[in-house]
């Protein structure tokens, strides 16, 4: 499982953007790293801010945040998909518990939002990109998704994010996924 402060980073970004409860990204729509150096090739300025030709190195792709709702099962259900499709969502929001010696399709055992267990039968609010949402990499629990509405373009919401942090910013820690086992 590869989870990343970087991911970190841009999934904060993503809930930020549209003021839901959880945001979930793909990581294949991360596409390179952030560096801090300041260099007159890098997109980082002497006082150690992202420019934007770095952030757009890292989102290239001009995908569209949309908000949804899913239930907390749906949201169990999402988190156990990436077991299946070999491909790990950048996670904000919330926080989860895995167990590797349980079945693929069951191996999420606890998802919590601001340290107590979501509800199962709960409606909660999600950020993604249009990819994903489409059913993009596997995701299809994203399509029975209800109140889909358009926010703005991923690499927007980055920026917006970036500029809103005290600068030079870092990315947060890795503590949102737990494996046992």
């Amino acid at each position: 499982m590869v989870h990343t402060p970087l991911g970190n980073l841009i999934a904060d970004a993503q809930r930020a953007a549209l003021g839901t409860d959880f945001a979930f990204m793909n990581p294949g729509g991360i596409r390179n790293d952030l560096v801090f150096a300041a260099t007159a090739n890098n997109a980082a300025d002497a006082d150690g801010l992202a420019l934007w030709g770095e952030l757009f190195q890292i989102q290239p792709f001009g995908n569209v945040l949309v908000q949804l709702n899913l239930t907390g099962q749906q949201i169990y259900d999402l988190l156990n998909q990436q077991f299946a499709v070999n491909r790990f969502l950048q996670i904000s929001g919330l926080t989860y518990t895995w167990d590797n010696s349980l079945p693929a399709a069951s191996r999420v055992v606890e998802v919590r939002k601001d340290g107590v267990a979501i509800d199962k039968t709960a409606s909660y609010s999600v950020t993604a990109n249009n990819f994903i949402v489409g059913g993009g990499d596997g995701f299809s629990v994203f399509l029975s998704g209800t109140g889909n509405l358009v926010g703005p373009i991923d690499l927007d919401a980055f920026l917006t994010y970036v500029a809103s942090l005290p600068q030079p910013f870092s990315a947060p820690a890795l503590n949102r996924i737990t494996r046992l086992n």
